[in-house]
């Protein structure tokens, strides 16, 4: 979530009266990027600077309430906070191009050649599919999963020598996010 957005509430509570039950909330421990911040008469908790999953998953901060009396009393709890994964991080491809070789009589669903990306981020929004968009004609066609290029029918060198496909690697995030590659085949 955006810097300003509440997290959570913390509530302590005195049997006192008037000043000695003001009670004032400070984070003491866990904030040591200074994350989070937290609003003194209230208990509120928000985001004071973006968060990034990649960087941390977790956080444990430690609060205090401490009352108004003299001497003042205070107690301690502590907050766990899970940062849950957005989809900010594109598919990368491990190369900026692709260059390979193919005999002009390989069979028909033979696997030659595979492009890779990676994303960094988690579960779906990590989890990339292939796809052939431009450039196949018909010969070669891609795994969706694996981003394995297989002969998807007859090649003949004489007809045409070269191809240029460019493969596109979308993720399964919200929005989702993708990149493309071009993939030269003599």
């Amino acid at each position: 979530d955006s810097v300003g957005t509440e997290v959570v509430r913390v509530l302590a509570t005195s049997k006192d009266t008037g000043v000695n039950a003001e009670i004032a909330y400070s984070i003491i421990g866990g904030n040591e990027h200074n994350k989070f911040s937290i609003h003194p008469k209230t208990g509120v908790i928000s985001i004071s600077e973006a968060l990034d999953y990649e960087r941390a998953k977790e956080y444990f901060l430690t609060v205090q309430a401490k009352d108004g009396g003299d001497p003042p009393l205070s107690n301690q709890a502590n907050v766990n906070i899970s940062v849950i994964d957005s989809n900010d991080n594109a598919p990368i491809f491990t190369q900026v191009s692709y260059n390979t070789l193919i005999n002009e009589n390989a069979q028909v669903n033979h696997k030659f050649f595979q492009v890779v990306a990676n994303d960094i981020d988690s579960g779906n929004n990590g989890r990339i599919t292939y796809s052939i968009e431009r450039g196949d004609l018909g010969h070669f066609t891609i795994d969706s999963d694996t981003g394995y290029i297989s002969v998807a029918s007859q090649l003949d060198r004489e007809t045409q020598s070269s191809y240029v496909l460019e493969i596109h690697a979308r993720d399964n995030g919200l929005p989702v996010l993708s990149s493309f590659i071009m993939v030269n085949i003599e």
